[in-house]
């Protein structure tokens, strides 16, 4: 890690301009107006997601299980334990929440690992 690059090993000074104002610990209104900016991308990203859902005749909760059992498919079926912790919901909401997909055809029993040996 050289001087410029932060704990992450990220760049601190790309792209970096001046705090305006800042006192120490307070965020400069630079970092207030990206943090606003990214709040809005967030908020249109989140309305476009609910379209999708609603568009495909899901519940929101319903469309980021999927894409979370979606997208870990290239480790294997997915624990409820690990799908839980995805969607910060507890366990038994998330055995729930597959049991109604897997009623529902919205996804197959197999996507999902039985037993959560990790817990």
């Amino acid at each position: 890690m050289n001087a410029s690059e932060d704990e992450d090993g990220l760049d601190a000074t790309a792209g970096s301009k001046p705090p305006l104002k800042a006192e120490k610990g307070e965020p400069t209104e630079a970092e207030l107006a990206a943090l606003a900016h990214f709040r809005l991308v967030l908020r249109r990203f989140l309305a476009f997601s609910e379209r999708a859902a609603a568009d495909a005749g899901l519940t929101m909760q319903w469309y980021q299980a999927l894409l979370v059992i979606k997208t870990s498919g290239a480790k294997g079926p997915i624990s409820v334990g690990e799908l839980a912790d995805q969607l910060m919901i507890r366990d038994h909401s998330a055995a729930e929440l597959v049991s109604r997909l897997v009623d529902r055809s919205w996804c197959a029993a197999r996507w999902i690992r039985a037993i959560d040996a990790a817990r």
